[in-house]
């Protein structure tokens, strides 16, 4: 009997073996074909990561099944249920957050499984149910579509250490007291930086006077201008449009940065709309945002022409120096432990010029 269950288990190891090779080698041809066509059929790579990443969990809950019985199948779907909402989470959480709520939702959740006596599940088992299936959906997009390193990149392999670090211990409470502080400080300051550091690219050095001061814009009262017209101040211009959600969000944080220097005549701050082609000819940008009190302005060209050039999404903060040279491109950072590409740092830097 002994043999026939070392044989039995042998089968299992080769098949799930063979089955997660033939998934990451159609993952990796998935990656390649989507970065030769420049991600032209990116849906279509997402279905698929998505397809084999959920028939990979399947086959690893029956095997699991099997070794453990039908107690572990509540956990099959919890764990299941907690990766689709780490999918979506990207929707409704800013990207600090998510660091720290995957970081707590792997943290407690890989701790449970391995506490939990009932079960008696080994380490390895923890991290093939936790972690396979986000790790197959995420990694191949993270090589494929996002420049930077994603959220689950780096929350997954911190979480398995805390996770280990939590199961060798003897100091259960205080251990896990510490690893939610590490995490707080790692997803609010630690990261934020990080981050902000891959963008730093977006300080600009140039020799010579942006373009787009001189394309038209429309001021509140319908006359039409340009940037150069507004002499030769360090402009700050948070640059939107009408279905931005995050850029109505970011409006008071604007806001309280303009009435933090709204005593210095030399920075004009502004929010600059680009309207859509509907909306080109109503200026009704101006009625959405006339509760704050910085400068209001709109472009005479679309969100499809994109003639201010917003590659990164809005809203962007774009920032002109005294003689009309960008010297800023990329997002609104006002928060004081942010250490790269803070607005301030970059305003007073500027005023010295």
């Amino acid at each position: 009997m002994f043999k026939e269950k070392r044989l039995f288990s042998i089968k299992n190891e080769n098949y799930i073996r063979r089955t997660t090779i033939l998934i990451v080698f159609t993952i990796v041809l998935f990656s390649i074909f989507n970065i030769l066509t420049k991600n032209k059929y990116s849906m279509f790579y997402g279905i698929g990561s998505i397809f084999f990443s959920v028939s990979f969990f399947g086959y690893l809950s029956k095997l699991l099944i099997k070794k453990y019985g039908q107690t572990v199948k509540s956990l099959i779907l919890i764990s299941f249920i907690v990766i689709c909402i780490k999918i979506f989470d990207g929707a409704f959480l800013e990207v600090f957050y998510r660091f720290f709520v995957d970081c707590v939702v792997f943290l407690l959740g890989g701790i449970y499984l391995i506490s939990n006596k009932m079960l008696k599940i080994t380490f390895i088992d923890m991290v093939l149910l936790q972690f396979a299936a986000p790790l197959i959906i995420f990694t191949p997009l993270f090589f494929t579509t996002t420049p930077i390193m994603g959220v689950l990149i780096l929350t997954l392999p911190i979480s398995l250490l805390f996770i280990w670090l939590y199961s060798i211990s003897n100091h259960k409470v205080f251990i896990l007291t510490t690893e939610v502080i590490a995490i707080s400080l790692l997803s609010f300051v630690a990261y934020p930086n990080f981050w902000h550091y891959n963008l730093s690219k977006n300080i600009i050095e140039t020799e010579q006077m942006d373009p787009r001061v001189t394309l038209p814009i429309i001021l509140q009262n319908s006359d039409s201008t340009n940037l150069t017209a507004i002499g030769n101040k360090v402009v700050i211009l948070d640059v939107w449009y009408s279905h931005c959600g995050l850029c109505f969000k970011k409006f008071p944080e604007f806001e309280a940065l303009a009435k933090e220097y709204s005593k210095d005549t030399n920075l004009y701050f502004a929010a600059l709309n680009i309207p859509m082609q509907k909306e080109l000819d109503t200026l009704g940008s101006f009625g959405l945002i006339k509760d704050y009190s910085f400068n209001k302005l709109q472009a005479t060209s679309t969100t499809t022409e994109n003639k201010w050039g917003i590659e990164m999404g809005y809203p962007t903060l774009l920032v002109f120096d005294k003689n009309h040279k960008i010297r800023y491109s990329g997002t609104l950072n006002t928060n004081r432990y942010l250490l790269v590409n803070n607005i301030h740092k970059i305003i007073e830097e500027l005023k010295k010029e």
